[in-house]
């Protein structure tokens, strides 16, 4: 990819110095693109940002046409390529950065492992760092890259299982060595991504059929001024995070995924390190660790989530959230699927002012402590600040939890509950009703699907004309209801998700609803399913 672009624009030079001139000479107000060469380098560096974040080919069509934009769209395309290119696109962009291994990998690569990346006429060692402008790593995508290129150098061979191991061996020597360059090089790397949680091994297999960075690299360097780091998998985190705690201070946003024999120690080392950390994700976590930690980081921190973790029980619980409740300038709080999320637990967040919660998620299924009355101190002390609420748990547990948010959220943009009974329902047609700057509205199956008539008329009866986006998936209803229903709806709703109960009359429905508001069906998604009603996806402009 990077040969031919300086291949196509050397060979093409002449051709584009004429065209060049012909702009010059053959100005036309008219025409925009004549005017695109002398736009000043700051202008041309957001509308290539524009361009490469939705089109990788128009990007690269840009490279070529003169000195001025090659310099401006160049940076933008090799700092995230991995991102912006397709899949098969990849397996040929990852070659192009074994045109920077030393002449001494090349020769351990071909020698002991017989992958053989020498040099040929058509690929010249290219004008253009690219190693140097890469600001964007994503383990899961390079390594697929990765294996794509060495199945295409194998395609001549009878696929079996010894030609199977042979490439995962190859892989990870390439993954290794590309650890290597990309990591302890002059390159400076804003975002780092070691998610293998989908490369995971059978656990009754020895053979492990990837290999991760943090083993790859005894030296960082091109890591000092990371600013996002997320590491997912089944391995020990030990040796990456120590490594990171002595180099990066300035990271913004950090996700860890499984604790998997990491020490709690290093974590919090790691965390306590930091000057501006603003997000922090922690996800199937089982070990107990201090959280004094967070309470460092409280004048930055705005969004917090905790995901499949195990809190402490009992009296270790209550004042385990004592140093997260210091953190008074959180906009997003985020707890799905935990375990022991229990009054005590939350007692400490109950007590405190967040004046910047912006948004509230709590998606547990049912415990035997409830934290009914935190929960609603929480939507009670964040004011009106409050503009989008997930609040997927079991609503009769949570008495009268829906009136609390009518009555304290009247800016509520987003709103996701599930609902169980009549009572909910006109519960959820109160708030409704009084919110009126709501953009989203969803009512998700989780436990049961509870069949509505009447109330559902009455929700349609009240929906602001600001909503957009309408999901109805824990809700059963006829036909002739869901017409009724579309027929109540103001204009302004460009999605719906709906069950569709096997029958297309539902999609004509929304058609319909569709034709009469002056709007055409942008995109239309069935997801089958085996044993519940199909989900039905639609999007309207």
């Amino acid at each position: 990819m990077a040969e031919n672009c300086s291949s196509q624009r050397n060979s093409g030079n002449s051709n584009i110095n004429r065209k060049n001139n012909n702009v010059r000479y053959q100005h036309n107000p008219s025409t925009s693109m004549l005017e695109a060469p002398y736009l000043p380098p700051e202008t041309l560096h957001e509308i290539f940002n524009y361009v490469g974040s939705h089109d990788a080919r128009k990007l690269h069509s840009c490279i070529l046409v003169n000195k001025s934009w090659c310099a401006s769209a160049v940076p933008i395309m090799w700092k995230r390529p991995f991102e912006i290119a397709s899949v098969m696109s990849s397996a040929k962009l990852i070659a192009t950065y074994f045109m920077f291994f030393s002449q001494k990998t090349r020769d351990y690569l071909k020698n002991s492992h017989n992958i053989d990346i020498s040099l040929d006429s058509s690929h010249r060692q290219p004008f253009i760092d690219y190693v140097l402008l890469l600001r964007h790593i994503d383990f899961r995508k390079i390594y697929r890259a990765v294996r794509i290129w060495i199945r295409h150098k194998s395609l001549h061979e009878p696929f079996d299982l010894e030609v199977k191991n042979k490439q995962i061996e190859q892989a990870n020597c390439l993954i290794k060595e590309l650890g290597k360059l990309f990591t302890n090089g002059s390159a400076r790397v804003d975002i780092l991504s070691l998610d293998i949680r989908n490369f995971e091994h059978d656990a009754d297999s020895n053979r492990i059929e990837f290999m991760s960075w943090p083993c790859s690299s005894e030296q960082y360097n091109s890591l000092c001024d990371l600013r996002e780091f997320v590491c997912g998998g089944k391995f020990s985190k030990n040796k990456i995070i120590s490594k990171l705690t002595g180099l990066c201070r300035d990271l913004e946003s950090i996700s860890l995924e499984d604790s998997a024999d990491t020490t709690p120690k290093f974590l919090a080392d790691f965390i306590w390190n930091q000057r501006r950390l603003q997000k922090f994700t922690l996800s199937n976590w089982k070990g107990e660790w201090d959280l004094t930690c967070i309470a460092t980081q409280a004048k930055t921190l705005r969004h917090i989530e905790f995901i499949r973790c195990k809190f402490p029980k009992s009296e270790k619980s209550k004042h385990y959230f004592d140093r997260l409740a210091q953190c008074y300038n959180l906009e997003t709080m985020k707890f799905e699927q935990c375990k022991n999320l229990g009054t005590k637990l939350m007692r400490p967040l109950a007590q405190i002012e967040f004046k910047n919660l912006h948004t509230l998620h709590i998606d547990n299924d049912p415990g035997p402590d409830p934290p009914t009355t935190e929960i609603q101190s929480i939507i009670v002390n964040s004011k009106d600040s409050l503009k989008e609420i997930i609040l997927n748990v079991k609503l009769s547990l949570y008495t009268d939890v829906l009136d609390t948010i009518s009555a304290n959220c009247p800016k509520l943009s987003k709103l996701s509950v599930v609902i169980e009974s009549d009572r909910e329902m006109r519960q959820l047609i109160m708030l409704v009703n009084h919110c009126t700057q709501i953009l989203e509205l969803i009512i998700p199956r989780k436990w049961i699907l509870i069949e509505m008539k009447k109330p559902l008329l009455e929700l349609g009866a009240v929906i602001p004309p600001s909503l957009k986006k309408l999901e109805l998936c824990g809700i059963r209803f006829e036909l002739t209801t869901w017409d009724e229903f579309l027929n109540l709806c103001p204009g302004s709703i460009n999605s719906f998700v709906f069950n569709c109960f096997r029958q297309k009359t539902y999609i004509s429905s929304v058609e319909k609803y569709a034709n009469r508001h002056n709007k055409v069906v942008k995109s239309e998604n069935i997801v089958e399913m085996y044993w519940l009603p199909e989900h039905v996806s639609m999007e309207l402009e």
